[in-house]
């Protein structure tokens, strides 16, 4: 799978993440806080939700999870607040 990012002028910029690894594409959102996704592995049990620059295409890891059974996918998350503030959810501790 391939994403790309169309410009008002109607260039395609490629989001560029390491799918070998990640190769579902599970959530995206795009605020006025940033743009991130979610990515998982095959396995469904590590996921990255990764900050995407829209000018590059290129992202960065901002936050990661991984689980021994089964990492959930929840809508409406990840995020960003209008400050920026990652928003997600996760089980730690379990719970």
């Amino acid at each position: 799978m391939t994403l790309h990012l169309l410009g008002l002028d109607g260039a395609r910029r490629e989001v560029a993440w390491d799918r070998a690894a990640f190769p579902y594409l599970t959530s995206v959102s795009w605020t006025t806080g940033g743009a991130v996704l979610q990515v998982m592995s095959r396995d469904q049990r590590r996921a990255q939700v990764l900050d995407l620059d829209p000018a590059t295409g290129t992202t960065s890891v901002a936050w990661e999870q991984d689980d021994p059974v089964w990492v959930d996918v929840v809508g409406g998350v990840p995020a960003r607040l209008p400050d920026g503030r990652l928003v997600t959810t996760g089980e730690r501790e379990g719970g």
